[in-house]
C-alpha cells in the first residue's frame, strides 16, 4: 500500500483526489508492504515538468524498501526526516507512485535522466535553477514529530507499465489543483 499525506501547521492528512494544496505544505508518501519493494514516485505539472521524487541519491532510503513496517518517503538525510514541499502555486501537480517487487528497467531510466527534487534554499537566499518556479520540487525537514491519474508524460510512464501486464506491480495516480 501507498498512500499520500500533507502536513501544515494545522497538522497531517491524507490526500485524495478532491484535495488542495498549497505553498509552504510538506508532501509525503507511507509505504507499507509484507515483502521488499521498489519505490518509484515522479510529479509532473500541468507545463510538462517532470521531476522523480523517489529515489533520490542524496537521500539515505534506498531501494527495495524493507517490509513489515511503514516506510516514511522521501526518506532521510543526515538523521533527519525530510518531506517534499510546495515551493510555487498554480495550476495542478500530477503524482504517480510505483511499488514493484523487482526494479522496473523504464523507471531506472526515467530516475536516472530526470531532475530529482533539491533541498530548499536557506532562507532568505534566492531560488535558482530547475526548482525556482516548481510546485513541488524541493526538500524540505519534516516536523520534528513525523517520524512517531497523472500528466502527460507520467500517464505514459503509467500507461507502458499497464500494458506489460506484470502482476507484481502496483500504481497509483494524484492529480491535485496546487
Amino acid at each position: 500500500r501507498a498512500r499520500f499525506f500533507r502536513t501544515t501547521d494545522a497538522g497531517t492528512e491524507p490526500l485524495d483526489a478532491s484535495a488542495a494544496i498549497a505553498v509552504g505544505d510538506r508532501l509525503f508518501v507511507e509505504v507499507e508492504a509484507d515483502e521488499p519493494v521498489y519505490a518509484y514516485v515522479f510529479n509532473e505539472d500541468d507545463q510538462g515538468r517532470l521531476y522523480t521524487l523517489f529515489p533520490l541519491a542524496s537521500l539515505e532510503q534506498r531501494n527495495p524498501l524493507p517490509p513489515g513496517d511503514r516506510v516514511r518517503l522521501p526518506g532521510t538525510s543526515g538523521g533527519r526526516t525530510k518531506d517534499w514541499r510546495v515551493s510555487s502555486a498554480g495550476g495542478r501537480e500530477h503524482f504517480l507512485a510505483v511499488l514493484s517487487r523487482h526494479p522496473l528497467p523504464d523507471l531506472e531510466s526515467a530516475v536516472a535522466r530526470l531532475e530529482h527534487a533539491a533541498p530548499a534554499p536557506a532562507p532568505g537566499a534566492v531560488s535558482e535553477g530547475p526548482t525556482a518556479l516548481r510546485g513541488v520540487g524541493e526538500l524540505a525537514d519534516a516536523p520534528a514529530d513525523a517520524d512517531a491519474s497523472g500528466g502527460h508524460q507520467l500517464a505514459a510512464l503509467a500507461e507502458r507499465q499497464r500494458r506489460r501486464g506484470a502482476l507484481d506491480v502496483w500504481w497509483r495516480t494524484l492529480v491535485l489543483r496546487n
